[in-house]
């Protein structure tokens, strides 16, 4: 019930009272008198008015006590109802007194809070729930909600859930208009909050996919013009969002040739509602052209009527600028094809058959082009059988190309030396190997004749000193390995100048000829008869296994070359030869050591009387075997310490380096020496260049030229060290070093002496 309602109660109540108590008083009084008359009668006539009063005002108050009782029995349900809808909310709703502490919370609050009881949470301030960073702003709010404002916010909460909660302060105020308590509303919105900011920023990713995609996005309204564009788009025509959208019609920024496409396809996406895949050349707003490939879809309203379309852009100008290229590459590539003057294959590497082949291929091989394409690789080759093929292709395929020298048999059976350029070309689809070669076969035999010009006497077709020092070193090291002898005869002919001055240079070439044939005629196989220029003659006898047959082939020689060699003009002449003969490794290991005992020997013969053969003397032999190999003399001493030190190390190593060969010694060794010997060149050859540059030597370029001749050359010296050549490296060396620290350095030191200061 509510205050007014049992306020008129209880005056209602106090009325009936006085009003029974005076019409008691009246009724007393009437019934005393014993006359009705007059003013008793009136009396009484009031009494029965004041009655009736009192029982219409009875009825009243029973009319209002009903009146009262429903609405009390309202109010309590209502009161029931408000309750339930506070204790069953799914908010907190909770009471704040006036020192902002919390009285009473519903069961949603007590929830929030992790708590079970209401009195746990009574007497709990209310601002020790705000985080630090809210407190400040959360105080001046709860103050204002003092003052009789409310206010609606939102907080983090302290703790570390990280909880963010929205409520209101709503002021509950007494009968005198003053605020007695703050009545507080509050609603966990953490995950609200998140959903909202995940749904924000999916609305930033959906715009920014639609503004930053790859292709551009525009939308056309039923007129053509422009409604939406996308960033991308925009960046490639180079316009603003409003100097285009609302503004422009399509057709407007599209070429001529573009715009006929336009109105065939417009009014096709309207009725069909998409078109895919036509090209349009869009004009930028800088004059250029975008060459676009689009692609569109209609969208209708519900009466079915168009609205606008949805459109893609993909920029498709360097692809047409690449395609264009590529058809120009096509046609250079099909030029070059089938004009090229080398032989083009395309073959399966698995099936090795030709795919393709060009012209110059079959004009060089006799075939068809379809004859051609029904070969096989294999079917070519003039040496390579199937397996080594197959293994052929295996390795263009590990090396990823390799250029290589093979033979081809042409159609008629013809034989071609071919150099072959091979690699792997992969296509989008398959494999293939590609093939270019030329025919070599005349460059072929005029290198072979270039070669055999360079280490072959031209006029006796005999080797020459550069071939014969090669095949001696080579039979050195073969004898060497087998523990056997060879012998060296240096042959000069006896009575040859008077054969030239008689009978002329040309009777003499004939006679130098004759010659050639008597001696190779006189040796086997495997021996070596080389001119070393003039009249000088010089034979290796390989695989000697007693001295004592050597001198058989020697009288041999010069019985032969005593019988009477017919000259041209029916004339006919006699000569002699004198020969010195040196045995390996008696007379010497190393190449000029037993050349230079040959030829002492063959002094000698001419110093007895010629026509005969003399051995070298082992006494000799054993004299200059002990000395160094390369010795290093006051000859050679050119005044400059560091110079003069740096040459001695060299000759020294050399030295060491032909000991170890000498003495059949493990080859890691002589390698690791020959190594350290081209690195002790290096340096010596790095402090000769400084003291050079540091004196301004005028010969200085000429002079480093040397020694990068010689650092260039040493890979190539290592590998015939390797393979067997240690002696002809050896020799090199040699000849090199002598000649060099006598014609070039010893002029650098009287420099280098000469300008110290």
């Amino acid at each position: 019930m509510s205050d007014q309602a049992e306020s008129n109660t209880k005056a209602l109540l106090a009325e009936i009272a006085r009003l029974n108590k005076i019409n008691q008083a009246l009724m007393n009084r009437a019934e005393s008198s014993t006359s009705v008359m007059g003013t008793d009668f009136n009396l009484f006539q009031t009494a029965i008015t004041l009655e009736d009063q009192v029982r219409r005002r009875t009825g009243e108050l029973e009319a209002a006590l009903q009146d009262n009782e429903k609405v009390t029995r309202a109010l309590r349900e209502s009161e029931n109802h408000n309750r339930l809808l506070v204790e069953n909310s799914p908010m907190c709703i909770h009471e704040i007194d006036l020192d902002g502490r919390i009285t009473s919370m519903n069961r949603a609050g007590l929830c929030m809070l992790g708590l079970e009881e209401e009195k746990d949470v009574q007497g709990y301030l209310y601002l020790n729930a705000v985080s630090d960073a809210d407190r400040q702003r959360i105080e001046v709010l709860l103050a204002r909600a003092y003052a009789g404002e409310t206010g609606h916010f939102e907080f983090n909460a302290s703790g570390p859930q990280g909880k963010i909660y929205k409520s209101c302060f709503v002021p509950i105020k007494n009968k005198e208009g003053g605020v007695e308590k703050l009545m507080g509303i509050t609603e966990d919105v953490t995950e609200h909050n998140k959903a909202d900011e995940l749904l924000h920023k999916s609305f930033e990713e959906i715009e920014d996919l639609y503004n930053c995609a790859p292709c551009g996005y525009h939308s056309l309204d039923k007129d053509g013009i422009i409604i939406q564009i996308n960033d991308t788009e925009l960046g490639w025509l180079g316009y603003t969002r409003d100097e285009l959208t609302g503004k422009i019609k399509w057709i407007d920024i599209i070429t001529p040739a573009s715009q006929q496409t336009f109105r065939e396809n417009f009014p096709l996406l309207k009725t069909q509602g998409f078109i895919r895949d036509f090209e349009i050349e869009i004009i930028r707003k800088d004059g250029s052209i975008l060459i676009g490939l689009l692609t569109a879809t209609a969208v209708y309203d519900v009466g079915g009527d168009f609205v606008k379309s949805r459109t893609t852009v993909f920029d498709i100008t360097e692809r047409k600028r690449l395609e264009q290229k590529l058809v120009e590459r096509e046609t250079l590539f099909s030029a070059i094809f089938n004009q090229a003057s080398s032989g083009i294959e395309l073959i399966d590497p698995v099936t090795l058959r030709f795919i393709e082949v060009n012209p110059a291929a079959c004009r060089m091989l006799g075939y068809t082009h379809e004859e051609f394409l029904r070969l096989r690789l294999f079917d070519t080759q003039a040496d390579l059988n199937e397996e080594a093929l197959v293994a052929a292709v295996r390795q263009v395929e590990a090396s990823g190309g390799m250029t290589m020298e093979n033979r081809h048999r042409s159609k008629n059976g013809d034989i071609l030396d071919v150099e072959i350029n091979s690699r792997f070309l992969d296509l989008p689809s398959r494999r293939l190997l590609i093939g270019t070669w030329q025919d070599i076969t005349e460059r072929k035999r005029a290198e072979s004749k270039i070669k055999y010009l360079a280490y072959h006497d031209q006029l006796t077709e005999l080797p020459n000193r550069e071939l014969f020092y090669d095949r001696l070193s080579q039979a050195i090291s073969q004898a060497k390995r087998k523990h056997m002898r060879l012998a060296l005869l240096f042959l000069d002919l006896d009575g040859f100048k008077a054969v030239n001055d008689s009978y002329g240079h040309e009777a003499g070439d004939g006679v130098l000829q004759t010659v050639a044939r008597r001696l190779q005629a006189c040796v086997r196989g495997v021996d070596t008869v080389a001119r070393l220029g003039g009249d000088e003659f010089i034979i290796i006898l390989s695989e000697v296994e007693k001295t004592e047959d050597v001198p058989g082939v020697a009288a041999k020689i010069i019985q032969k070359l005593e019988e009477p060699i017919l000259l041209n003009d029916a004339h006919q002449c006699s000569i002699g030869a004198s020969i010195g003969i040196a045995i390996y490794p008696e007379d010497g290991y190393e190449i000029d050591k037993l050349m230079s005992a040959a030829d002492s020997a063959m002094y000698e013969s001419k110093a007895k009387g010629k026509n005969r053969l003399t051995f070298f003397k082992n006494s000799m032999s054993e004299q200059v075997d002990r000395q160094p190999w390369i010795a290093f003399d006051e000859a050679h001493l050119l005044g400059v310490s560091e110079i003069d030190l740096e040459h001695q190390e060299l000759a020294n190593m050399i030295n060491k380096i032909n000991e170890v060969v000498k003495h059949n010694l493990p080859a890691e060794a002589a390698l690791k020496l020959f190594d350290e010997m081209i690195s002790i060149a290096r340096r010596h050859f790095e402090t000769e260049d400084l003291m050079m540059d540091k004196c301004r030597y005028p010969e200085a370029e000429a002079h480093k030229q040397a020694h990068r001749q010689l650092v260039g050359e040493a890979n190539y010296l290592r590998r015939q060290f390797i393979q067997g050549g240690e002696l002809l490296v050896l020799q090199y060396l040699k000849d090199w070093l002598l000649p060099h620290i006598l014609g070039m350095d010893k002029p650098l030191a009287n420099y280098l002496i000469q300008h110290k200061d």
